[in-house]
């Protein structure tokens, strides 16, 4: 089935209206794109983020619509016909230009399988000397003998190949010898905590607030058969993990890492390393001196990309 996506150009102010009217006219599902509210979450929401993705910022110019998705069939003449109509009437009473102009956009949008569609572009990808990020639904030529690390996201989380992903493991390939204690903060999916012990760890503790969180990485911790060796909560690092650790990564904003500092440096055991990620270059300094400050020696600071890694050695 195919659909025609019509934008209807208004203001803000107007979206309440505009809405109201097409639901009298039977249209009841729709897409919002108000500028206004991405612009109010840029500024309320300062503490949750530290970069917009560009292509995220293009959309503070799109100006204000509603969509709406008519099936093409036999009637769908008769409801854009009703729609054209509505929206007359609109324009005719709003004698303060509330609405703004209620122009037209038609799109046609050709249905695909969107739940499966994404993976033909996820194939498997190396990191570092020892280690491929691999989706369940695709062969691998292990020639090189790495260490394969099995992933199947779906829309939860990611495909475990971002920049800061991989700058984590590079550090866990790097720093786990054998027989490790390891806490994965903000574990995810689990990829991390997976490679930790297909690396050789003892075990690995995953820490998430998101409880979708435990389903995916338990799921995804079988499909690599190392379930026995893996633990994940949800909760606080410094509320819920009471285990001393050789190594603690994580990969999450630099904000959090900061906060978090001072708990790593109490469960990390002496000479313990910590790694993390998902740090930017306005951020990597600050980052830095919270390590030195909580009693940190700084290893490496890593980047890849406009995304940096910092890794430091409890004194």
């Amino acid at each position: 089935m195919n659909y025609n996506e019509i934008s209807i150009y208004t203001k803000s102010e107007g979206i309440d209206i505009l809405t109201n009217a097409l639901t009298e006219i039977g249209i009841d599902s729709f897409l919002i794109e108000d500028k206004a509210d991405f612009e109010n979450f840029l500024t309320d929401n300062r503490e949750t983020w530290d970069l917009v993705d560009e292509d995220l910022m293009k959309k503070k110019d799109t100006p204000t619509n509603v969509k709406v998705y008519i099936l093409e069939d036999e009637n769908q003449n008769e409801v854009i016909t009703k729609l054209k109509d509505k929206l007359n009437i609109l324009k005719a009473a709003d004698s303060e230009d509330i609405l703004g102009s209620l122009d037209l956009g038609f799109n046609d949008i050709k249905e695909e399988d969107w739940a499966n569609n994404w993976k033909k572009y996820f194939k498997p990808s190396k990191v570092g000397e020892k280690l491929v990020v691999k989706p369940t639904w695709e062969d691998y030529d292990n020639n090189e003998d790495r260490i394969i690390l099995e992933i199947d996201p779906g829309a939860s989380f990611g495909t475990g190949t971002h920049e800061t992903t991989r700058l984590c493991l590079m550090g866990l390939e790097k720093y786990i010898k054998g027989g490790e204690d390891v806490i994965d903060v903000g574990c995810g999916s689990g990829i991390l905590s997976i490679a930790a012990v297909k690396l050789g760890s003892s075990h690995v503790t995953g820490v998430d607030i998101d409880p979708m969180c435990i389903e995916t990485s338990s799921y995804l911790s079988k499909i690599n058969h190392v379930e026995d060796k893996f633990d994940v909560f949800i909760g606080d690092l410094a509320e819920k993990v009471d285990i001393k650790a050789d190594i603690i990564v994580a990969n999450i904003f630099a904000h959090i890492i900061k906060r978090l500092t001072p708990d790593t440096n109490r469960i990390l055991k002496k000479g313990g390393i910590f790694i993390s990620s998902g740090i930017i270059e306005e951020t990597v300094d600050t980052v830095v001196e919270s390590y030195k400050e909580n009693n940190f020696e700084i290893l490496e600071v890593n980047n890849m990309g406009e995304w940096y890694s910092v890794v430091g050695k409890r004194l």
